[in-house]
């Protein structure tokens, strides 16, 4: 695959390798969607595993928690074997991963499988933006790293609430069933479309410490961290608090989530390249207010 910026004899940069981009876009997607599905199933999963709906939202935490844990040193052993391996080893965690919580009737089990995919999730966002940005001429890396990270967006929009609905409709088996089977669909497209690269030289590998000690780095792992929490905290019970709240359509609520989610995207691509600290600041306000009116209805409408 040529990575010529320009197609040769004209003035035109070359295109985009879009079935490979694409290939990890659908990748992302899957990641999201094994991690968020459970949130909007928790009344249909809570007792066929004999649990409560608060335990059945464990499971997205572990899925995170294992995710956290997992990304830095996993990422650091990894990083010298060549990259498409290591990619489909990941999908391959996925599907496995989605298999076993179709299969099982067992809490524990169904725990580990999550902690499982967690694992394989912190592997790949650790890998996702830097393959993409591999595969392009360097002035073009933005379009293709933001052509990946849309699978996010597209699975928060409509991934999510289309699984939740097909949930309501089959059962919430089949839909981690089907999920496990495109885990592997597109585990063979990556082997397809996606080219491969060698790993890092050991030579050339920055410790994790000084990685870590960046100046600004660490406030930006601090608001990750905060606002990563609230969204999930949120997320994961989104089900159980639009039935409190007297909104039982969680497949709704989802969808409107995922549109707010492309709107959000949107008006911030149009800002954050001129004010990149006030439209994060702006996001991060806005996201603490919209908690606090949730965290009031929600109280409202218990003691309603």
């Amino acid at each position: 695959m040529s990575l010529s910026p320009l197609v040769k004899g004209t003035s035109l940069p070359a295109p985009l390798p879009w079935s490979g981009l694409l290939a990890l876009s659908t990748a992302a997607f899957t990641a999201v969607l094994t991690e968020l599905l459970p949130a909007g199933l928790l009344p249909r999963m809570a007792p066929a595993l004999g649990v409560s709906e608060a335990r059945v939202g464990f499971l997205v935490t572990a899925y995170a928690l294992a995710s956290f844990a997992a990304a830095i040193p996993v990422t650091a052993l990894v990083r010298g074997l060549p990259r498409r391996p290591v990619l489909m080893g990941a999908l391959l965690g996925f599907a496995v991963s989605n298999a076993v919580v179709a299969l099982s009737s067992s809490y524990a089990v169904t725990c580990a499988a999550r902690v499982l995919a967690g694992v394989t999730g912190g592997t790949l966002w650790a890998m996702l933006a830097g393959y993409a940005a591999r595969m392009v001429p360097a002035e073009r890396r933005g379009r293709a790293i933001a052509v990946v990270l849309a699978g996010i967006t597209v699975a928060l929009a409509a991934g999510v609430p289309a699984g939740t609905a097909l949930a309501g409709a089959v059962g919430w088996r089949p839909a981690f069933g089907l999920l496990s089977l495109a885990g592997l669909g597109v585990l063979g497209w990556v082997r397809w479309r996606v080219p491969g690269f060698p790993g890092e030289a050991r030579g050339g590998r920055v410790p994790v410490v000084r990685v870590a000690g960046l100046p600004g780095l660490p406030a930006v792992l601090s608001v990750t961290l905060f606002l990563l929490l609230g969204h999930q905290v949120m997320y994961t019970y989104v089900a159980p608090f639009s039935a409190r709240a007297g909104f039982g359509r969680t497949g709704l609520v989802l969808l409107v989530f995922g549109a707010a989610t492309v709107a959000g995207i949107w008006v911030t691509g149009l800002v954050v390249d001129r004010r990149p600290r006030l439209a994060l600041l702006t996001a991060l306000t806005l996201c603490a207010g919209v908690m606090a009116v949730l965290g009031r209805w929600a109280g409202n409408a218990r003691s309603g």
